[in-house]
């Protein structure tokens, strides 16, 4: 099974609740957050601006927003974080035995693009290619991305011209992104 033919499956499962912010371990990663609920809302009195402070930009660390569970066929696992301001996902898929891997980014408009992942300051790019209405990248298991991936505590998506994309507290990735590997072994 080829891993474009995972991401439809993967884009109806994906829907991850909401849940929890990032973790907010640094007082600049708070202040982020806080302007992108001003960005995302009318203004600092709206009611809309309120909630999302209250609920994105003041969360306990100790909460994770990294979920896993199995592809909709029943075939593959997923590992995944869905942003909260955004709505945009990031997932490693995989399939058993050797099987494809890869990461499947929902949400971004736009064409197929090579895209910097910045793990802990370590740089890596990942080429995505546009299928199903979602984009994905081939990664095996011991990738270097997703080792540092499993073992960081923070990421950044950037686009070609810098911009963020979006950011990921890593806390409970380890642990999900195991679960999807061990489901697939």
């Amino acid at each position: 099974m080829r891993l474009a033919r995972i991401v439809p499956a993967l884009a109806s499962l994906m829907v991850l609740a909401a849940g929890p912010a990032i973790a907010q371990d640094d007082p600049m990663e708070t202040q982020r957050c806080v302007w992108r609920c001003l960005a995302n809302s009318p203004g600092a009195a709206s009611a809309q601006y309120q909630a999302c402070v209250a609920r994105l930009c003041s969360e306990p660390a100790e909460r994770s927003a990294w979920a896993s569970g199995r592809t909709a066929d029943g075939r593959g696992a997923w590992a995944g974080f869905r942003d909260p301001v955004t709505g945009y996902q990031l997932s490693w898929v995989c399939t058993p035995g050797r099987g494809p891997s890869g990461l499947v980014l929902g949400g971004p408009a736009g064409p197929a693009a090579t895209l910097v992942i910045r793990v802990d300051g370590m740089i890596f790019t990942a080429d995505f290619a546009g299928a199903n209405g979602a984009f994905h990248a081939g990664f095996a298991a011991d990738a270097p991305l997703i080792t540092a991936l499993v073992r960081g505590h923070h990421a950044e998506l950037e686009n070609s011209a810098g911009q963020v994309l979006m950011r990921l507290p890593l806390m409970g990735a380890g642990r999900a992104i195991g679960q999807a590997q061990a489901a697939c072994r």
